[in-house]
């Protein structure tokens, strides 16, 4: 609006010049034919059209009034020379230029006024005064010539102004049309900036649970190893007690053949059985050392599921921004192909943005497809775990067992020791329990190597998982850069 105004107050200021200019243009040649003080009337009427004129200038008045008085007050002063002072071709001219300063405005309605005046005083001129009009010449065909070519040139000019106010209008709505697609446009750009935000939040997230993750599997790499170590110690002290207790039940057997035999080395059984026993107890807190880590070990893996469930969701919410960036930078390209010229350089940038979306969708996907390995090798870990607690409960059981059959034993040593003479039914019970206790040492050895297979399966698994947490690491920084960037796009326009 402040525009306009300008360029309206500077076709005032023309016409004034220009209104100036025609009076000097008029005068002059008066003032030398006629001499100055014959053309002293002329020379008021000049300084009062330019008066008028400077007046019309400073009135505030509306656009159709002004403009119409900056035309019609020269062209009625060289009306009324023609009237008064006769032919003269330069005042047709001057009629024409009139009609430019009515041009000027660009106002139909205006100009169609003024052409339908000077009609009117060209009519009223030639009826009146036809030889002032026309001179020597002032024939009808003569009066019909000047006039189609006066107003011809007039209604020329007339429908140029017409087709220039449509040009005008049509550029007016372009630019109005280009406005709302660049504020469209800014809008999207806005939206992906805020986007990337929230992208760089959920990265920031990611990285927090992986690095949590990475010292979860470290934690649970360790245990696992201290878990193996314990289970390989517990197969060794299992084999020794094998062996102790076949070296028992021989001695039982020879005991059961020779009895005075049996009465001399019964110290030697008795010590045997209590160096046997002191080895079931160790065994057995080791027993409840491995039961503690294998406890620990499970709660890690759950701890483990828990973090892969929250990195997928996260990755989840990461698939959706890029989704909606992707939609975001599809309605970007949209906008971007109405505003034509205008928006290429927003095409440019969606291109880039739905390049960015794609990638950090196929990242997504990519991380999705780790985290879903691990979070299968994680419930096969899983059941491994508490199918090795099952397994050392059970142990731990057997155990508890052999060493109450163990305190039967001494017992039973204790009972020999003072009736061996006379109850050889008691070492024949001894031996029976021995062959008893040999069988659940043999079951306590079997599961003990299965034990040790699953440690290192799960020793094996939580290394390949741990591997793939520095993939999902990895994977994740390259993620960030890929925000970065779109950050960076966004910022330059």
């Amino acid at each position: 609006m402040k525009k306009r105004n300008e360029k309206l107050n500077w076709i005032h200021q023309l016409n004034v010049i220009i209104t100036v200019l025609l009076v000097i243009l008029i005068m002059a040649p008066l003032i030398y034919s006629n001499g100055f003080n014959q053309s002293i009337p002329y020379i008021i009427a000049g300084a009062s059209v330019i008066v008028l004129s400077i007046i019309n200038y400073f009135l505030n008045i509306p656009l159709f009034a002004k403009g119409l008085t900056f035309a019609l007050v020269p062209a009625l002063v060289t009306i009324l020379l023609f009237y008064l002072d006769g032919y003269a071709i330069n005042k047709h001219y001057i009629i024409f230029i009139t009609f430019i300063m009515a041009a000027m405005y660009f106002n139909e309605r205006l100009i169609a006024t003024f052409l339908t005046a000077i009609i009117c005083f060209y009519l009223v001129l030639y009826i009146a005064v036809p030889e002032n009009l026309l001179g020597q010449n002032a024939s009808l065909s003569s009066f019909i010539t000047v006039f189609v070519i006066i107003n011809g040139c007039n209604y020329m000019l007339y429908r140029l102004t017409k087709w220039g106010n449509k040009l005008v209008r049509d550029a007016q709505a372009k630019e109005k049309e280009a406005n709302e697609l660049l504020a469209n446009l800014t809008s999207i750009l806005n939206k992906i900036d805020g986007g990337s935000v929230q992208l760089a939040q959920n990265i920031a997230h990611v990285n927090e649970n992986v690095h949590t993750l990475n010292i979860a599997s470290e934690t649970i790499l360790q245990s696992s190893n201290q878990m193996a170590t314990a289970i390989y110690s517990e197969a060794e002290m299992i084999q020794k007690i094998n062996e102790q207790m076949i070296s028992t039940h021989k001695n039982m057997l020879q005991t059961k053949q020779s009895s005075e035999l049996t009465v001399k080395e019964s110290d030697e059984v008795k010590n045997a059985v209590e160096q046997s026993w002191k080895q079931v107890h160790e065994v057995t807190s080791d027993m409840e050392t491995l039961s503690e880590s294998i406890n620990l070990t499970t709660v890690t893996i759950d701890d483990m599921q828990e973090s892969l469930a929250n990195v997928n969701n996260l990755l989840n919410g990461i698939k959706a921004i890029a989704e909606q960036t992707n939609l975001l930078s599809l309605n970007a390209s949209i906008e971007a192909a109405r505003a034509g010229e205008h928006g290429k350089g927003f095409a440019i940038v969606a291109e880039e943005v739905k390049k960015l979306a794609e990638e950090s969708a196929k990242i997504a996907a990519n991380i999705t497809g780790v985290t879903q390995q691990l979070l299968h090798r994680a419930t096969t870990a899983q059941l491994k775990v508490y199918e090795g607690k099952d397994a050392v409960h059970s142990s731990v059981e057997n155990l508890n067992k052999i060493s109450m059959a163990f305190d039967g034993i001494k017992q039973s040593f204790n009972e020999i020791q003072r009736k061996l003479s006379d109850n050889m039914s008691t070492i024949t019970k001894t031996s029976d329990m021995v062959g008893e206790a040999m069988n659940q040492i043999e079951d306590l050895s079997a599961i003990s190597e299965e034990n040790a297979a699953m440690t290192e399966e799960i020793a094996t698994s939580i290394h390949e998982e741990h591997e793939m947490m520095k993939a999902i690491a990895k994977a994740s920084k390259e993620l960030e850069q890929l925000q970065n960037d779109l950050t960076a796009i966004t910022k330059l326009q």
